[in-house]
C-alpha cells in the first residue's frame, strides 16, 4: 500500500506504465489489471533527494527533480515496472519548477534568475544544461550553457510551459513568451502572444503545442495562435481551466494537433476538436467526488488520441486531500468513459 496523502504532482508514461512523481515516492502504476489501476511498485527519491516533484522522460531514463533542495536525479526505466536509481546531482541554479529534455540538453524553468556570480533575483527564468547521457550523471553540467544569456520570463509566476521544435512556450499570468532555444548558449525571444485586450479574463493559465497548433487557455476559454503571435481562433469553454500553479498541466494534444484534452479545476475534462478553423467541444468527463465535481490537476492524452490519463484531487477531505489517477477511454470522443482508476492509502479504486 502507498500510505500517503496529497495530490499527484506530475507523471509520464513509459512502456504503458504511468510513472508518477508524487512527492514522497516515485510510483509505478499498472493500468492493465482488468480496468483497475494498481501500484506495481514504489521507490524512494534518488540518494541526496528528499522528494520527487517533477519528472521528464529522456529515452530509457526518467529525470526527476526535488524542488526543496534543487537536485536532479535519474532512474533507469528500460524496465518501467522496476526503475533503477542512478543517483542525483546538485543543480547549481537551485530549485526547479519545470523540466524538459531534448537531447543533449536539459531545459529547466526556475523561480529565480541565476547569474554567473551565483546571485539570484526575483525573476522566473529558463536555463539550459548540457546532459548528453542521462544514464551517466557524470555527464551532467549543472552550470547553464546559457549562463551569459539568462532567459528572463518576468517577475510573475509561471503558469505552464512546453517545449516543441526548439521553441520554449511559457505561459505567465499576462502573456505567452516564445523563446528560441535552438542555440543553447544564446536563447532569444522569438515571439509573444498577448491577447489581453480580447476580453477581461485573458489571463493565460496553460499552453500546449502540437505540430502547427498552439493553444493557450485563460480563465474563460481557449485561444489558438500562430508563431507570429496572432489569434487564429477562440472557443468559450464556460469553465475555469486548471491553473495557478506551475505543476498544473491543463492541456494535452494528440500528435496530429487535432484533438485536445482540457482540464477544469472544479469539474472534469473536456474533449475539444481542433481540426477545423473553429474549435468545438466534443465530449465531457466529470470528476465526481461525493456527489459533486472534484478538482482535476493534470491530464495526459496519449499520442493515439484513444487513451488519456488524468490526475484528480479529492478536496472533500480537507488537509487529507487525496490524489487519484484515472484512465479515460476516448474511443468515442463524444462520450469519454472511465476505464480504470487508482487512489492510494487504501481508498477504494476502480
Amino acid at each position: 500500500d502507498c500510505a500517503f496523502h496529497g495530490t499527484f504532482i506530475s507523471f509520464v508514461v513509459k512502456g504503458g506504465y504511468p510513472l508518477v512523481a508524487s512527492g514522497p515516492f516515485l510510483l509505478v502504476l499498472d493500468p492493465q489489471n482488468g480496468g483497475r489501476i494498481t501500484v506495481e511498485n514504489s521507490f524512494l527519491p534518488p540518494s541526496g533527494m528528499e522528494t520527487v516533484d517533477s519528472i521528464a522522460l529522456a529515452g530509457d531514463y526518467a529525470i526527476v527533480q526535488d524542488f526543496s533542495n534543487g537536485r536532479v536525479g535519474v532512474y533507469d526505466v528500460r524496465n518501467p515496472k522496476a526503475p533503477l536509481e542512478k543517483g542525483s546531482a546538485r543543480f547549481a541554479t537551485g530549485s526547479v519548477v519545470e523540466l524538459f529534455y531534448d537531447a543533449p540538453y536539459l531545459y529547466a524553468i526556475l523561480p529565480l534568475r541565476w547569474n554567473p556570480e551565483g546571485a539570484f533575483t526575483g525573476d522566473t527564468h529558463a536555463v539550459i544544461c548540457h546532459f548528453p547521457d542521462p544514464g551517466d550523471l557524470a555527464t551532467f553540467d549543472s552550470t547553464p550553457a546559457n549562463a551569459q544569456s539568462p532567459v528572463n520570463l518576468g517577475d510573475t509566476a509561471l503558469q505552464s510551459a512546453t517545449l516543441e521544435n526548439g521553441i520554449l512556450y511559457c505561459a505567465t499570468p499576462s502573456v505567452v513568451e516564445m523563446v528560441d532555444v535552438t542555440t543553447p548558449s544564446s536563447p532569444a525571444l522569438a515571439g509573444r502572444f498577448d491577447d489581453s485586450g480580447f476580453h477581461p479574463h485573458n489571463q493565460p493559465v496553460g499552453v500546449a503545442v502540437s505540430g502547427d497548433l498552439r493553444v493557450v487557455g485563460d480563465l474563460a476559454g481557449l485561444t489558438a495562435f500562430d508563431r507570429g503571435g496572432a489569434r487564429t481562433s477562440y472557443l468559450l469553454t464556460g469553465s475555469w481551466i486548471s491553473g495557478g500553479f506551475f505543476y498544473y498541466k491543463p492541456f494535452s494534444l494528440d500528435r496530429e494537433g487535432r484533438l485536445g484534452l482540457i482540464s477544469f479545476e472544479g469539474e472534469g475534462v473536456q474533449v475539444v476538436d481542433f481540426s477545423s478553423v473553429t474549435p468545438r467541444r466534443l465530449g465531457f468527463w466529470e470528476n465526481t467526488v461525493g456527489g459533486s465535481s472534484g478538482y482535476v490537476n493534470d491530464s495526459l492524452l496519449m499520442p493515439s488520441g484513444q487513451i488519456a490519463y488524468v490526475a484528480t484531487e479529492d478536496t472533500t477531505q480537507g488537509a487529507l486531500a487525496r490524489g487519484r489517477i484515472v484512465i479515460l477511454s476516448l474511443a468515442n470522443p463524444d462520450k469519454p468513459e472511465e476505464a480504470g482508476s487508482y487512489q492510494p492509502s487504501g481508498a477504494q479504486a476502480g
